[in-house]
């Protein structure tokens, strides 16, 4: 009986209706609570500043999680694709910071920002190569990344919509793929609400391409320059070096490859022509060529 109650409840959750009402919901709550917001300031101080890591879906977000591990740091909260306010901040305590893969778009957060109050790292990665590993990610022969409910139900959407990895490729370039993922944006949203954390100057941006080293197709230079340049923008001493060669983790869940322009491999002509079409643009905005 248990079981089959389970099962009610979990296909309920499962609607994409329930679930965008179920949202509503928690967004609705969280503006009430945005009110009170004004007084969760005199939590921050310039002196001890809280930590935001933006890490773009699909960019190396293990990788860094694993650097700033090593250097001592873990996450005190992770909010994966959905919002946030000051009050996520409130419980992290030393050492600690709040992961998102979304951009702050709160007016209370960007001005702490400003104020060298939070301090943002900001991870992303070519957009060519996060749509290829949202494929390998999302697609049900991969029976490592994601759990047996999602790979039965990916099965059930290739078998009645994309009906092969190319397919579904297609729609990740185009930006289609966000019909079965409800609450997680196209890879070109992803990057295009990010564009001002790229330029501002409060914040310190690391790339995929920087940071993943020798073993996955980068350099140890790069590498070190990146981890160092990180943490003492955190204001932290560590062994970069140290870091540098235990960063690479194979054995992380969601790890598929791990190499720079993979996607050289994976794309055709076509699907080239069509990321270009419709993303051209990211490339000059993240300055990739």
């Amino acid at each position: 009986m248990k079981y089959i109650i389970k099962k009610i409840i979990i296909y309920i959750l499962s609607q994409k209706q329930v679930r965008s009402i179920f949202h509503r919901f928690i967004h609705n709550v969280l503006m009430k609570v945005e009110v009170e917001e004004k007084h969760l300031e005199k939590l921050f101080s310039e002196k001890e500043p809280k930590i935001l890591v933006v890490s773009l879906h699909k960019s190396g977000t293990h990788l860094i999680k694993n650097i700033l591990k090593l250097g001592g740091l873990t996450p005190g909260a992770s909010l994966g694709g959905y919002t946030y306010s000051l009050i996520d901040f409130a419980g992290l305590k030393k050492n600690q910071y709040l992961l998102a893969h979304r951009a702050p778009a709160h007016f209370n957060i960007l001005k702490l920002i400003e104020e060298k109050k939070i301090k943002v790292i900001f991870n992303y990665r070519d957009p060519r190569d996060v749509c290829v590993s949202r494929l390998n990610n999302a697609k049900p022969s991969n029976l490592k990344n994601i759990s047996k409910p999602n790979r039965r139900f990916m099965k059930k959407v290739f078998e009645n919509y994309y009906k092969s990895d190319s397919a579904f490729l297609d729609a990740i370039i185009t930006g289609n793929d966000n019909l079965f993922r409800d609450g997680l944006s196209s890879v070109r949203q992803f990057f295009e609400e990010s564009r001002g954390l790229f330029y501002s100057p409060d914040i310190f941006n690391v790339c995929f391409e920087d940071i993943i080293g020798p073993k996955g197709g980068g350099t140890r230079k790069k590498q070190l320059q990146a981890i160092q340049g990180l943490f003492e923008y955190l204001g932290l001493e560590v062994d970069a070096n140290s870091i540098a060669e235990n960063a690479y983790d194979p054995d992380s869940r969601t790890f598929h490859k791990g190499q720079i322009g993979n996607y050289k491999k994976v794309f055709t002509k076509k699907q080239l022509a069509l990321f270009n079409k419709h993303n051209g643009h990211l490339l000059k905005d993240y300055k990739y060529k």
